[in-house]
């Protein structure tokens, strides 16, 4: 078996190409919309794509099964699970997969669907077998089991929210059980993705190494359990609604995205929503009024769920051309196709005070009476924090808008400078007169051995 991990690093999101040798038959598991490192590399190996396989009805990235299935000629089929009934199962699908159902892949490999409710009603892991064996080599577990933690049951709101933590429960501690310690697990998400809290940096484990050291995989009273779980859970970006009403219907292909965006003249920006994807720095120095900061590094998709609603409608402000096609692509992927046009910054920046403001990026202990709005994850807020501080995690911040005072002066405050970047141009958007952004965030904050409290 040849297996090989596409880690799309932008959403965290793992997808899966599983090769026979002899026969090269290959499969898919869980594409995103952009294919082409996985297109590249099957052509390069000679690969013959027949299986394009989806573990569930994914909240965070837009599904590639079309993308990569019209890349090869239509050829390959699209399986995904039908067993949510019909209003969880995609259009596209070729083949509605029920439980127990097998995809043999040559004479050596045998993929083989599980049923595991909980992240969402219908969700398959799969199981892969090698040889003539009755323990899988590996189970490919998509939004069931994460390195670290498990699938959130809450994207569907709260009237589901108990059938389908009960689900993930009986999943988790029944379904799995069966299967050895020594199995391997891939998931389809690592650290940085919504889909669980507190997911490991690490891209595999076994089922023994989970059940020692994952928390969630600590068996105890149902109800008990559901209160753990539900304990520090990230919020769920806005766009996620949104995403699985287009992966449960009929998604466009890239080519057909953002075919009428085009450059915006200076003139128009007062009218529109601008996303500015420079450095916090750049944006500290200088920056177009009223413009939200997410900056084209860490999780830039991510946020962009996070802050923009399913139906907005944005532009943004970029350094290069060059990074415009990159973006398309992500955007594509996280599902945000309403892109109206982009502006260059050198185009902007001879704008006069009517357009152009700065932020004050100020260092560390020198945030002189300001409110400390510290952004960071309730277990960020818990391992160390400045005595006095407010805390908002960023993923809630736009719902405490009418919590906060525009009287007077605030700072904001996340671990590096990123995320709180992000908050002081909510704030400033907002109408917050006097914002500023901690350089360094924490980080820095620690390096100068200035107080924390726990």
């Amino acid at each position: 078996m040849i297996l090989e991990r596409f880690f799309y690093r932008d959403l965290a999101i793992n997808t899966y190409l599983i090769v026979d040798e002899d026969s090269k038959v290959c499969a898919v598991i869980d594409p995103v919309r952009d294919v082409d490192q996985i297109v590249k590399l099957i052509r390069e190996l000679h690969l013959d794509l027949r299986y394009i396989i989806e573990t569930h009805v994914h909240a965070d990235f837009v599904s590639g099964a079309k993308e990569l299935k019209a890349a090869f000629d239509n050829q390959p089929s699209i399986y995904a699970s039908t067993m949510g009934g019909s209003q969880w199962l995609p259009k596209y699908v070729d083949y509605p997969v029920k439980d127990d159902e097998e995809i043999r892949l040559g004479k050596s490999l045998l993929l083989k669907a599980l049923h595991a409710p909980g992240h969402t009603p219908e969700h398959l892991v799969w199981l892969c077998y090698e040889g003539n064996t009755d323990i899988p080599r590996c189970i490919f577990t998509g939004d069931l089991l994460f390195v670290g933690s498990v699938g959130r049951p809450d994207l569907l709101g709260e009237d589901a929210f108990f059938n389908l933590a009960s689900a993930l429960y009986h999943s988790l501690f029944e379904k799995l059980a069966k299967f050895p310690d020594e199995v391997e697990i891939f998931p389809a998400h690592g650290a940085g993705s919504f889909c669980g809290k507190a997911i490991s940096h690490r891209p595999s484990s076994t089922l023994g190494y989970e059940r020692q050291y994952n928390e969630s995989l600590q068996k105890m009273d149902l109800s008990w359990w559901i209160d753990s779980l539900k304990k520090d859970m990230p919020t769920a970006p806005k766009a996620y609604s949104k995403i699985k009403e287009i992966n449960t219907g009929d998604p466009k292909l890239m080519k057909e995205l953002f075919e009428s965006s085009s450059i915006i003249s200076a003139a128009e920006f007062m009218k529109k929503l601008f996303i500015d994807v420079r450095s916090p720095e750049a944006f500290a120095a200088k920056h177009l009024k009223n413009s939200i900061n997410i900056p084209l590094k860490g999780a830039f998709s991510s946020w962009l769920e996070m802050i923009l609603q399913p139906e907005d409608v944005f532009s943004l402000i970029i350094s290069s051309e060059d990074t415009l096609e990159p973006i398309k692509k992500m955007l594509a992927v996280a599902g945000l196709e309403k892109l109206e046009g982009y502006i260059l910054w050198e185009d902007l920046i001879e704008g006069g005070p009517d357009m152009i403001t700065s932020l004050p990026l100020i260092s560390p202990g020198h945030f002189q009476k300001r409110v400390i709005i510290d952004v960071r994850t309730s277990s960020e807020w818990r391992s160390g924090h400045i005595e006095g501080a407010r805390h908002i995690e960023l993923s809630a911040l736009q719902g405490s808008l009418l919590e906060l005072s525009k009287a007077g002066p605030i700072a904001t405050i996340c671990g590096s400078g990123y995320r709180s970047s992000i908050a002081a141009s909510i704030l400033k958007r907002a109408g917050f007169k006097d914002v500023a952004n901690i350089h360094g965030g924490m980080q820095a904050w620690k390096e100068s051995k200035l107080p924390i409290i726990k």
